[in-house]
């Protein structure tokens, strides 16, 4: 079948038609790939090797499609799969047979996330690598995976927030107050809806220029990040009453000396600090907080042995996803569709992304026709 694949480290992309068609398991689906989302975590590991568990590496990890064969055990969160379902999500990355940039891709049945009934398909491209989040390092640069699994995790692994039964949300949390640093970026904007589904009032640091999108989404205050440090600090404090004990970057600064300040502040012995960023080595300790417990969300091992805990915890997250998109609580993210439908198309939609063209768009291409 016909793949955009890396033969090895630095590689160009090619498309071919030589990859192997693969088989799902009894507790998976295998999905045609209509459309797929280009995300920066495909070039890292094109351009590093890691990761990646075979060459050559076929591009993508998040996609939406039509489940075209689904395993005797493909039990989702939601029930069972069946031929001709619509879903979407992340899937395992690196690992041959799961990549998206291809005709037809695995899908382990437990993390698969069925289309929301109230979006469309190539909306629902954008939602696995935006609702769930992951960071890699590479070369000395900084290069963010934004996932709504990655909202999820930070949420609610990071700031200690029992995860709700899909069925009972919202979960009213009294009016407290988190904060959300980078909000203007794609997991950003997931993590303050969520935020507001589960009743927190958000601040978040942004342009000005971005400031009335997020507050169309919920935003209740929002700081100009080119403003100094200083006076973002003073503004948060005072905007929030003294009360941001909760502090998701969403932009994985490898110092983030505005949380640390903020902490300082505030006399609570309850504070949280998450953050996307899990490859920095610069220590972070609780005393760098002020008392404040530090979380780094890691999705690299979604899907693999060994990783239960993380997946039984997307596995409960799909639920929700669905659920507050189906309601109009979570909207998904703007996204751009690169080129004509085809896997050509999937070439320019890499190196648009690559030159960070789309902005705060999920870059999309539509590989085939349904």
């Amino acid at each position: 079948m016909k793949g955009i694949a890396v033969e090895k480290v630095g590689a160009p992309l090619l498309v071919v038609d030589n990859i192997e068609n693969p088989e799902p398991a009894d507790d998976q689906i295998l999905v045609k790939s209509i459309y797929t989302a280009i995300n920066p975590v495909d070039g890292f590991m094109a351009f590093t090797g890691l990761l990646i568990t075979k060459w050559p590496f076929i591009l993508g990890c998040d996609a939406g499609g039509v489940v075209v064969k689904a395993g005797s055990k493909a039990e989702g969160p939601l029930g069972p799969f069946k031929v001709g379902d619509e879903v979407c999500g992340c899937t395992r990355l690196g690992m041959p047979g799961y990549s998206t940039c291809q005709e037809y891709f695995l899908m382990d049945a437990a993390l698969a996330t069925p289309k929301p009934k109230t979006i469309t398909l190539p909306q629902a491209a954008t939602v696995g690598v935006g609702f769930y989040a992951s960071s890699v390092l590479a070369l000395s640069i900084r290069i963010t995976n934004t996932i709504i699994q990655t909202a999820c995790l930070a949420v609610f692994n990071g700031f200690h927030i029992e995860i709700p039964d899909a069925t009972t949300l919202p979960a009213p949390a009294n009016g407290e107050w988190a904060v959300v640093l980078g909000g203007a970026s794609s997991v950003g904007k997931f993590a303050i809806q969520l935020l507001k589904a589960l009743g927190y009032q958000v601040a978040a640091t942004c342009s000005a220029k971005s400031s009335s999108g997020l507050e169309a989404i919920g935003l209740d205050v929002a700081i100009d990040y080119k403003k100094p440090e200083e006076e973002q600090i003073a503004e948060l404090l005072s905007k929030t009453d003294g009360k941001a004990t909760r502090i998701f970057d969403a932009v994985a600064q490898n110092d983030p000396t505005l949380a640390k300040a903020v902490f300082k502040q505030i006399d609570s012995t309850s504070k949280y600090f998450s953050t996307t960023n899990d490859w920095s080595r610069v220590p972070q300790p609780e005393s760098d907080f002020s008392g404040g417990k530090h979380y780094a969300t890691k999705l690299g091992p979604i899907g693999r042995d060994g990783a239960d805990e993380l997946n039984g915890q997307i596995s409960r997250f799909i639920p929700i996803i669905v659920k507050l998109m189906e309601n109009g609580k979570v909207v998904p993210a703007e996204y751009e569709v690169i080129g004509e439908t085809g896997f050509e198309s999937a070439l320019e939609a890499f190196a648009y992304q690559q030159k960070g063209s789309g902005g705060s768009k999920k870059v999309l291409v539509k590989l085939q026709e349904e």
